[in-house]
């Protein structure tokens, strides 16, 4: 009596057509990486970097950006084996949800300053107007996804075509691990450093949350091939610096025997112009 080998074959077959899915949506997140690397940079500004910015966001763009979405894509293919095309799907609708937010969170940093985050969300969803954007800027916003999926559909179609980037696919976690470390090491030492390179450029990421401070960064950080002398302090209005003010001297020259002017300034954050008016600030207003 012969043994049945049958769903022996049915089950290679699927784990088959799994691995194949899930090898093509690695390719797909490969082919994101100079997009998210892009994005990042539209954050920082991407003028006068050294060398070691530079370094840094490019790690930073694979690793700690792209370890997430490589995370819940490979969660996504072992939770749903028999369901390939199902993970594949899901995987797409994550890569689009993430580097749609990246988008936006670029412009919304661009005018306010600071990024999208759940505080945001529902302040923007319990009082927009007061945010002082028009509503046709929301549109925009809202018609951007289907762009970022049309760019996305694109990518999948790049990614079947190409067998040299599916065959990365199997080394990518590596890349991406590695990134992940050598971006966390340096933030870690040049924290310690205090070296505006790196740590002025914080604020600027979306959702990130770097190792601020290790027990063997003292020890070890002298390993790392890093001038101190080129650090930048954070009062000498160089690029690195979260701040250039003045950009030059303050000085008022007062006219000879004349009394200097009496200036008062009122500044008030988030006041609306409505609110400027005789029955809400009338002291103000007069």
């Amino acid at each position: 009596m012969g043994i049945n080998l049958r769903p022996l074959k049915s089950v290679r077959a699927v784990l088959a057509k799994g691995f194949g899915s899930y090898r093509l949506m690695i390719a797909v997140l490969i082919l994101n990486i100079p997009l998210i690397l892009l994005i990042l940079m539209r954050d920082v500004g991407a003028g006068d970097l050294t060398w070691l910015t530079w370094l840094y966001i490019s790690n930073l763009a694979l690793g700690y950006y792209g370890l997430p979405l490589l995370v819940v894509i490979t969660l996504l293919f072992l939770l749903l084996v028999p369901l390939h095309r199902v993970a594949a799907v899901g995987s797409g609708v994550v890569v689009v949800l993430f580097i749609y937010y990246l988008i936006l969170d670029s412009y919304v940093f661009g005018i306010f300053k600071f990024h999208i985050d759940p505080f945001w969300m529902e302040f923007a969803l319990k009082d927009y107007d007061s945010l002082g954007v028009p509503r046709s800027t929301l549109f925009a916003a809202l018609a951007m996804l289907p762009g970022v999926a049309v760019v996305e559909l694109g990518m999948f179609a790049l990614a079947s075509r190409f067998a040299a980037v599916k065959r990365m696919a199997l080394v990518f976690p590596l890349f991406v691990i590695l990134a992940f470390a050598v971006s966390q090491a340096l933030h870690i030492v040049t924290y310690e450093r205090n070296d505006q390179r790196i740590t002025s450029l914080t604020p600027c990421l979306p959702v990130y949350m770097p190792i601020t401070s290790h027990g063997e960064a003292v020890k070890y950080g002298s390993l790392l091939p890093l001038d101190e002398a080129d650090s930048f302090e954070e009062t000498d209005g160089s690029v690195g610096a979260s701040m250039r003010y003045p950009l030059g001297a303050l000085r008022f020259d007062a006219p000879h025997g004349a009394r200097p002017p009496n200036i008062v300034i009122i500044m008030l954050e988030s006041w609306r112009y409505d609110a400027f008016d005789e029955k809400t600030t009338p002291n103000i207003f007069a």
